[in-house]
This record gives C-alpha cells, sequence and structure tokens, in this order.
C-alpha cells in the first residue's frame, strides 16, 4: 500500500447538496512524472478520519496511506481510495507521555476551602423607607 503526504484540502462550497469536500495527496517517492493523487472525502476508509475530513478538513502534510485508482479517461486524474492514516515507525521514537491515556493532573494549585472560623461577615443593613432594617421613619405633615 503507497504511502503519501496531504498537500492540500478544499472544503465544499456553501449550500451545495452531498457535497464533502476533496483533496490532493502527494505520493512518497513520487519523482514527479505522474503528479498529485485526487481524494475525496468518501474514499477515507477510517471512520474517524473520514468525519475529521468531512468536518475540519485534513491537514496540509498529514501522513496517509492508499490504494491508487486509476483514471477511466484520459482528462481525470488518479484516485486515491482506502485512504487509511499512516502510524509509521517514526512515531516510536518520539517521547510519549507518561499518561497513556489518563488525564493529566490540572497543573494550578488546588482551590482552598474556607475553614469554619474564617466565615465571611454579613452584608451591611439597608436603610430604607420600606421598613425593612434600621429605625423607622417618620412622616411629616405637610398636606
Amino acid at each position: 500500500m503507497p504511502t503519501g503526504t496531504v498537500s492540500n484540502w478544499n472544503f465544499p462550497r456553501p449550500g451545495r447538496r452531498n457535497s464533502e469536500g476533496f483533496g490532493f495527496v502527494k505520493v512518497d517517492g513520487d519523482s514527479g512524472g505522474s503528479g498529485d493523487l485526487f481524494l475525496y472525502a468518501d474514499s477515507i476508509k477510517d471512520p474517524k478520519l473520514r468525519s475529521a475530513a468531512k468536518l475540519f478538513g485534513l491537514k496540509n502534510q498529514q501522513r496517509i496511506k492508499f490504494d491508487i485508482e486509476e483514471p477511466l479517461s484520459q482528462r481525470k486524474s488518479r484516485l486515491a481510495i482506502n485512504v487509511m492514516p499512516l502510524k509509521d515507525e517514526d512515531d516510536r521514537d518520539r517521547p510519549r507521555s507518561r499518561s497513556r491515556g489518563r488525564r493529566s493532573p490540572s497543573r494550578s494549585p488546588p482551590k482552598r476551602r474556607r475553614s469554619d472560623s474564617r466565615r465571611r461577615s454579613p452584608p451591611p443593613r439597608r436603610d430604607d423607607s420600606r421598613g425593612r432594617g434600621g429605625p423607622p421613619r417618620r412622616r411629616s405633615d405637610s398636606r
């Protein structure tokens, strides 16, 4: 199964029905003559990669493996089909996190809880004319 990298990804036009996006693939070891392969989002075999391609597009330089389908006519280009993400040996040399799928602990310090001895003071009382809080107000007799 040949390998290659995504060289460009085009999103579907807004308003187009059944349009999922397409892109171009540069084949590894290809010395130029045959050009890039055409890739439809529906030609991606891996379900996670297919949904990511339809929603967010494929990133440039993303490594993939695929089969090549020759065109039916001279005017069309070759197609990349049965596309899968490539997990090559280079990934084994890279350092990985120690968590192995577990969530890493937060780097922020833990929140401090208030102790019972350090309670907040009550809010200040409002002094208004509706009779809540404070001495009652006298009415003036200036009618």
